[in-house]
């Protein structure tokens, strides 16, 4: 469980609720991001600033900053940043469960590295592939073939922030196949690469210094290491160890104000004390954690500590609380449909029922939680929640079936290592057996609980054990060795007892301190009130010069904010000066000019009418023709970006046919795809179904088409296809005309653009590409464009599938 909760609280790193962490960071790098120019350095600082929102949790502002990241990247032609950018959407798409499109995009971004020869990017996405395969497919032994390969391929001189991380998920992939002796030693090289990360950072080479990424030298990542080197010694019952490394992670974690991850590792902490019988104190870090996860606003791991703060009220025989704190957790594990969290808190549940003596209940909520167990493939559950039924089936006299449950309970626990946990495997065993009436197998399963307890060194179930063999002589006659037993037993009770009692005085002398700098705090108050009467009026003065100087301050503040916001203001009124400027452009020259054209129509009619000329007449038509659609095309789209800009636009989404919507479209342009003796290829498979708008996904249609035909020579080629993308349908609509030259291609979507002429000469507004991205955006999809000058383009857009 408490391996589980680590690996899944890395997982939502980057999705954690609002919270501070980090919040330095972001107050040293939001004002370099509307200082800096579109550059390498800009890049590295929206990267950073979506790598500090996403610890804060601010996600509308993470996917901002990285879509300026990617299109400065674009811009400039920085394929590292479009690349970091990839990384990041892989992990976004993994937290919302698009597994295989999370892969996607780790391997595109493989492919840049591999393009720029980058080693030290070329392990960043390693690590990333790692990663993927430990959370995504609990495929550890991949996780450590990919990290093994990629530490050989990158040698030395890879970044210490990419060799500590890449080291990292290497150790937990040895946890996951229980090679503690490999995990814990490359935790430790891990550590002490990101603990040397002060004394001499990494440089990054493109810009000649440190990474804004890097801000907190490797803190955040050396607290991580702690963590999980924690967790790991909790395992393995090495409780001290465990509690030592948990501790020096909450405080990197509050040093650099991170409730999220504070709120994680006290969870550790209290499943460290509650083996330790300190219980009282593990109430204390698991309503720490709670009021964390309260701060955030996460309710998932808020319900993670409820269901800790049940099992500990239940220890301490508060069953009635217990019950309530757990049947609210169990409902929002529920409702956030978590089985591995239903599974514990159903077994956590089925305990509480089972002190209560509500045997129906508890086997209800143990046999829940094992079935859960079955479908996850989750051995360790299955044998925790097994064992629980075989207490039962004890209790209702079937023994040999509470003997099976207990035994694959006890095989599972030893072949993962749990060696702390089996020694209440055992005892339970040795219950069952006194029961059963076979003495001699009740106290030889008594004495492998002292042996694993005494391996352990636990003091409670080392106590445990002692007592039950004390118990177990006793009634076999053999007072001698019960009276041993019962002595170890007491002592054993003595300590703890002795354990908590220090802890107490230790907590009393603490409250004992406070009182008394309370009391000399008080005195020099009263002191410093009597000198401050004689001082009073230099104090008036300082506080009225104070007070000025704020105001002031303040009022330079409202100053600039002022400014800043009319500077807004002017640059808004400027964009609709422009979008104006277009309008009146697009309905004086691109409405007039045919207009002008079609007046003139009729009298040439009857000329040539007069004179015979019925090839005149037959040429005259066809350019009425061209002319009224391409008034048509433009008036729709005239009209649709005015519904657009004034939000007015309906939008009614639909199953429909992706075939019949392109066929119709392609229709419209079969008579300017015979003139200029375009090849068209349409590639639709029948049966696609998509959410959309039709009439959006055909004006969309249209104006791609209509552009793919305009800038194709004659004899080119058109097609259209399609792909299925797990959720969604990437349509392609390709050329083999002109391209699109670079300093076009960035303002393609912007009304500074004018309209270029196509191949035959024919005109456009430049409005048509600026509609379809917004109709597209409005259909939930988004619009890509792939261009080289010569060679053709390429117009891309997704949008649902049904």
């Amino acid at each position: 469980m408490a391996t589980r909760t680590l690996l899944l609280f890395f997982i939502l790193i980057f999705v954690a609720p609002s919270s501070f962490a980090q919040q330095r960071v972001i107050d040293q790098l939001e004002p370099l991001r509307d200082t800096l120019p579109p550059s390498i350095e800009k890049v590295d600082v929206l990267i950073a600033m979506a790598r500090a929102y996403g610890y804060c949790g601010y996600s509308e502002k993470k996917y901002k900053v990285l879509e300026e990241a990617n299109d400065i990247s674009r811009q400039i032609g920085y394929k590292e940043g479009i690349g970091l950018c990839l990384i990041f959407q892989s992990i976004q798409e993994f937290n919302e469960g698009d597994i295989d499109r999370s892969l996607e995009s780790i391997e595109k971004a493989t492919a840049i590295a591999e393009e720029i020869g980058s080693k030290d990017f070329k392990l960043f996405c390693d690590y990333n592939l790692a990663e993927f395969y430990v959370y995504g497919k609990s495929n550890f032994k991949k996780g450590i073939a990919i990290s093994k390969k990629a530490l050989l391929e990158a040698g030395t001189n890879a970044s210490k922030k990419n060799i500590g991380n890449t080291q990292k998920i290497l150790a937990i992939s040895y946890t996951g196949i229980g090679d503690t002796t490999m995990a814990l030693r490359t935790f430790q090289t891990a550590l002490e690469i990101f603990e040397s990360y002060e004394d001499s950072p990494d440089i990054d080479p493109g810009l000649g210094t440190e990474s804004a990424q890097t801000l907190d030298h490797g803190a955040m990542n050396a607290g991580q290491i702690h963590e999980y080197t924690g967790q790991l010694y909790t395992n393995q019952g090495r409780l001290d160890l465990a509690l030592l490394h948990s501790l020096s992670a909450l405080h990197t974690y509050e040093e650099w104000e991170a409730p999220f991850f504070e709120g994680g590792v006290s969870l550790g902490i209290a499943d460290i004390l509650q083996l330790q019988g300190r219980l009282d104190e593990a109430l204390k870090y698991l309503r720490k954690a709670k009021d964390d996860f309260i701060l955030i606003n996460n309710t998932y791991f808020e319900a993670q500590a409820n269901s800790k703060i049940g099992s500990i009220h239940a220890q301490l025989g508060d069953l009635v609380e217990a019950q309530k704190i757990t049947k609210e957790a169990l409902g929002a594990f529920i409702q956030e449909k978590d089985s591995l969290d239903m599974m514990d808190t159903y077994k956590n549940l089925g305990k509480i029922e089972l002190s209560l003596n509500n045997l129906d209940n508890a086997e209800s909520h143990f046999t829940s939680a094992f079935e859960i167990a079955e479908i996850l493939k989750d051995s360790l559950g299955m044998g925790k929640n097994a064992g629980m039924l075989g207490n039962i089936a004890a209790q209702n006299g079937d023994f040999e079936s509470g003997l099976s449950y207990q035994k694959r309970a006890l095989s599972i626990k030893e072949a993962f290592g749990r060696i702390v946990e089996m020694p209440n495997t055992l005892l339970d065993i040795s219950s069952l057996f006194e029961n059963w009436d076979k003495p001699d197998s009740a106290i030889y399963y008594a004495q492998m609980a002292l042996d694993y307890s005494a391996q352990t060194k636990t003091t409670t179930n080392l106590k445990n054990s002692h007592l039950k063999l004390s118990e177990l002589y006793k009634s076999d006659n053999d007072f001698e060795k019960s009276l041993i037993h019962h002595h170890a037993f007491h002592g054993y009770f003595q300590k703890l007892y002795t354990e908590n009692a220090q802890q107490l005085l230790k907590e009393e002398q603490v409250r004992q301190n406070v009182e008394l700098f309370q009391k000399e705090k008080a005195a020099a108050e009263a002191n410093a009130a009597l000198l401050s009467q004689r001082n009073r009026l230099f104090v008036a003065l300082g506080t009225t010069f104070l007070f000025l100087f704020l105001a002031s301050g303040y009022l330079g503040l409202r100053l600039r904010s002022s400014k800043k916001e009319i500077e807004s203001q002017n640059q808004k009124l400027t964009d609709l000066n422009q979008t104006k400027d277009k309008f009146f452009g697009i309905i004086a020259h691109d409405i007039r000019s045919p207009m002008v054209a079609l007046q003139s129509v009729g009298k040439q009619m009857e000329f040539y009418l007069k004179k015979g000329r019925f090839d005149k007449l037959e040429s005259l038509a066809k350019m009425v023709e061209q002319t009224t659609h391409q008034l048509d095309a433009l008036l729709d789209n005239l009209l649709n970006w005015a519904l657009l800009q004034r939000g007015v636009m309906p939008f009614n989404p639909s199953i429909i046919s992706l075939n019949n919507v392109v066929s119709d479209v392609s229709n419209l342009f079969n008579g300017a795809i015979e003139a200029k003796h375009i090849h068209f290829k349409k590639e639709i498979p029948d049966g696609i179904k998509v959410v959309a708008d039709e009439s959006a996904l055909h004006t969309t249609l249209r104006n791609l088409m209509s552009n793919a035909i305009k800038f194709t020579p004659e004899g080119g080629i058109v097609s259209i296809n399609s792909e299925i993308e797990n959720r969604s349908v990437l349509i392609k609509i390709k050329d083999t005309g002109t391209g699109i030259e670079k300093e076009i291609l960035e303002k393609l979507f912007s009304l500074e653009r004018k309209s270029t002429k196509g191949t035959a000469g024919e005109k456009g507004t430049g409005l048509g590409l600026i509609l379809c991205k917004e109709l597209i955006e409005m259909n939930k999809g988004g619009l890509a464009v792939f261009s080289e000058v010569g060679n053709g383009s390429s117009f891309e857009f997704s949008i649902p599938k049904k």
